[in-house]
C-alpha cells in the first residue's frame, strides 16, 4: 500500500470513529489488528476490544 492509500485508510478510519461508525471500522481493520495503548497495558495476553467509542461533543 502507497503512503497516499496508507493516509486515506487512517483518515477514513478515524471518520468512523468519530462517527461511532464501528461496519465502517472494522471493515478497514486488518483481520489481525491489535489496538493497544496505555490505557490497555497490564491485561493478559490475547485480550482485545473491538469497542468504538469516541469522546462526548
Amino acid at each position: 500500500m502507497s503512503e497516499p492509500e496508507s493516509v486515506a485508510v487512517v483518515r477514513s478510519f478515524m471518520q468512523a470513529f468519530l462517527e461511532q461508525d464501528r461496519a465502517r471500522a472494522e471493515a478497514l481493520m486488518a483481520d489481525d489488528f491489535v489496538f493497544t495503548s496505555p490505557q490497555t497495558e497490564g491485561r493478559p495476553a490475547g485480550v482485545r476490544s473491538r469497542e468504538i467509542t469516541s469522546p462526548s461533543k
